[in-house]
């Protein structure tokens, strides 16, 4: 017997999910710590005022994206 619809949704609402949890978190990680090394304009211009302050996104990042692969897992 296959299971139905509902029984296979939640599964790949969170794969869904998951995904674009991970692409945007290494996206965000990507575009951050580049704009360290770019001129000080844009989004991200605070991040030569206080270094901690790329470490500290850096990280929320990346557990961002812990929490897509654990997601992709379920």
């Amino acid at each position: 017997m296959t299971p139905s619809m509902f029984t296979r949704l939640p599964r790949w609402l969170l794969r869904g999910h998951g995904v674009t949890l991970l692409a945007l978190a290494l996206g965000n990680a990507a575009v951050s710590f580049r704009a360290t090394t770019a001129p000080v304009e844009g989004p991200f211009h605070f991040l030569h005022e206080n270094p901690a302050v790329e470490i500290g996104l850096l990280q929320a990042y990346l557990l961002m994206a812990l929490v897509g692969v654990v997601l992709l897992g379920a």
